[in-house]
C-alpha cells in the first residue's frame, strides 16, 4: 500500500507501522520524494511527525486501576492474577511491563502466576479456559487489549465465576462493546484504558495539512492515556 501511494505521489500519508523495520524502507522513500510521512503510535526509522501514547504508561496505568480495584475487593488477601501480551511485536512489550510492575508496585499481595500472547477473542477465550483451569481460584484477568478480555469473559462466565466484587477483567482500548459491559454495572469486565483515537485521528489530520502547507510543527507530540471504570464510562460511551 505505502509503495503504491509513493508511486502516486500523495502529499502526506499516516502510517501506523505494526512492524517498523518493515515499514521503513518504504517511508524513506517517501520521505526523499517530498511526500509528509506522519506515524502514530509506532516509531518509524524517519518521519516528519510521531505521535504516540508511550505503551509503557498504557500498561502501568491498566496496572494501577487493576490493583486499586484488588485493593478495594480484597484489601492484603493473597489473590492470583493472570494476564495476556503480545511481545511477538517488540513495540508493544512495555505495556505488559508497565501493567507488571505497577501491580507489583501497588497490589504487592497480589501473585501474578502466569501470562499468555493473546490479542482477540479466540485467544483470550483459550488462554482463559487454561488459567482457569490451573488456578481455580483466580480472581483478575489482565488482558493486553479488549479483544483478549472479550473472549475471556466468555469462559469466566462457563465457569460461573460472573460476580463483579469477586473477579475482574481489565483490558485496553476502549472499545464501544467493553464500554457498554463497563456501563451495565453488572460485568466482570470492569477497566480499560482509553487510547484517544478519535483526538488523535483529528491531530494527524490537522498535522498532515499544515506539514503540507509548509507550517513548522513539533515532531513529536506524546498523548496522555486514561483509565476507564464505571465512574467516568458514561464520558466515553
Amino acid at each position: 500500500a505505502i509503495e503504491n501511494w509513493v508511486h502516486m505521489g500523495v502529499d502526506a500519508m499516516i502510517i501506523s507501522p505494526l512492524d517498523p523495520t518493515a515499514c521503513s524502507v518504504v517511508c524513506n522513500q517517501a520521505i526523499e520524494k517530498g511526500i509528509k510521512v506522519l506515524c502514530n503510535n509506532y516509531e518509524l526509522e524517519n518521519y516528519d511527525f510521531w505521535m504516540y501514547i508511550p505503551q509503557y504508561d498504557i500498561g502501568y496505568l491498566q496496572g494501577k486501576t487493576t490493583a486499586e480495584w484488588i485493593k478495594a475487593h480484597y484489601g492484603d488477601e493473597k489473590i492470583q492474577v493472570v494476564g495476556t501480551n503480545y511481545d511477538v511485536l517488540p513495540s508493544v512489550v512495555d505495556r505488559t511491563k508497565g501493567y507488571m510492575e505497577a501491580l507489583a508496585e501497588f497490589a504487592p499481595n497480589a501473585e501474578f502466576v502466569r501470562t499468555a500472547t493473546s490479542t482477540d477473542a479466540t485467544t483470550g477465550l483459550e488462554a482463559a479456559e487454561n488459567f482457569l483451569q490451573a488456578y481455580p481460584d483466580l480472581k483478575v484477568f489482565i488482558g493486553h487489549n479488549d479483544g483478549s478480555c472479550l473472549g475471556a469473559l466468555e469462559a469466566f462466565i462457563a465457569a460461573g465465576k460472573t460476580d463483579p466484587d469477586k473477579y475482574l477483567l481489565a483490558g485496553v482500548d476502549g472499545m464501544q462493546e467493553a464500554l457498554e459491559l463497563i456501563d451495565s454495572g453488572d460485568s466482570i469486565f470492569q477497566i480499560t484504558v482509553d487510547q484517544a483515537p478519535i483526538p488523535m485521528g483529528r491531530t494527524l489530520i490537522e498535522t498532515a495539512e499544515k506539514l503540507v502547507n509548509g507550517e513548522t510543527v513539533e515532531k513529536v507530540l506524546a498523548y496522555e492515556t486514561t483509565a476507564i471504570t464505571k465512574e467516568n464510562v458514561k464520558d466515553f460511551l
